[in-house]
């Protein structure tokens, strides 16, 4: 990989690529435009240099990103995020020491949706801050509750600690 030259600087440049092709993925510009950011969306989440040709696995796995973008934008304020609270257990002594707070939303028509699936999306749109956010004032709400010798732990994404 040489870098470019331009007045007197290094410019190293690196691709990720997505293809469509006409007709089989689509007959208009709007089609296989839709297609291929479908499959550059895939190749880049490969890494930098992936070449990715769109395919119809990949049109219903955007589909369903795209409801999941949509709607969760939404569902913190009608209350489909919850915390599930996971205990820290003392082998030594079978004590409960604390809980982990995991994020979990239960979506209206979807179901249980795995945070392996929404944080990244929620990352990607900023709306990791809000949901972070509420999720330590919710779990730091919870733990005031419980017995002072108690721990909670809240997971939060680097995209948060980066602000």
């Amino acid at each position: 990989r040489t870098p470019f030259m331009i007045e007197g600087r290094e410019i190293y440049c690196r691709a990720s690529i997505g293809i469509a092709l006409a007709p089989t993925d689509g007959l208009d510009a709007n089609q296989l435009l839709r297609c291929v950011d479908t499959a550059l969306h895939r190749a880049k989440t490969l890494g930098t240099g992936s070449i990715q040709f769109f395919s119809a696995n990949d049109d219903e796995a955007a589909t369903r990103r795209h409801a999941l973008e949509r709607d969760l934008a939404s569902a913190l304020a009608s209350d489909q995020l919850c915390l599930a609270f996971q205990p820290f257990l003392d082998l030594g002594s079978d004590r409960i020491r604390g809980f982990e707070a995991l994020l979990r939303w239960q979506h209206p028509t979807l179901g249980a949706i795995p945070p392996s699936e929404f944080i990244p999306i929620a990352e990607e749109t900023g709306l990791i801050h809000s949901i972070g956010h509420w999720a330590v004032k919710t779990a730091c709400s919870a733990a005031a509750r419980w017995p002072r010798d108690l721990r909670v732990s809240v997971n939060l994404s680097a995209v948060q600690l980066k602000n």
